[in-house]
């Protein structure tokens, strides 16, 4: 099983099938958000259920985590410039070089679903695989 994500003419296009759903729905991976936005909401500045913080862009922007679950699926991105010439890239895990994943999904909702991924389906081990998150994955929890 191979993971896709699609980068077309400048923008990124993840495409979400059932298998990297799947894996999403079970603990595998998360999304985590960037630090500022985390910020807004620990210091009172951002409703929860309110609109979406203000943003230059018209999405946000997420880095994946994957877990321990995820060490023998490879993600193949694929990337068309503007000539329409598209060629792949696979990464393996745990994807350094795969970059930030835009997405115009609320932070309310990423946020709840890396604490219940945290909380419900990693071990201490899942948890200090990503040292320099440390500090944004304990405040996403408490």
């Amino acid at each position: 099983m191979i993971l896709v994500l699609c980068y077309v003419k400048g923008d990124w296009q993840p495409t979400v099938g059932s298998k990297l759903r799947d894996l999403f729905n079970e603990g595998k991976w998360f999304l985590l958000h960037e630090p500022h936005i985390l910020d807004l909401y620990l210091r009172g500045r951002c409703n929860p259920m309110s609109v979406p913080p203000k943003t230059s862009e018209p999405y946000y922007e997420y880095t994946i985590l994957p877990l321990n679950g995820m060490a023998s699926v490879p993600i193949a991105r694929h990337i068309t410039d503007d000539t329409g010439v598209t060629t792949t890239q696979t990464h393996s895990f745990p994807y350094p070089d795969l970059g930030v994943i835009h997405s115009h999904v609320h932070p309310h909702y990423v946020i709840f679903h890396a604490a219940r991924t945290i909380f419900t389906f990693t071990s201490m081990a899942d948890r200090q695989q990503y040292p320099e998150y440390k500090g944004m994955l304990g405040n996403v929890l408490y």
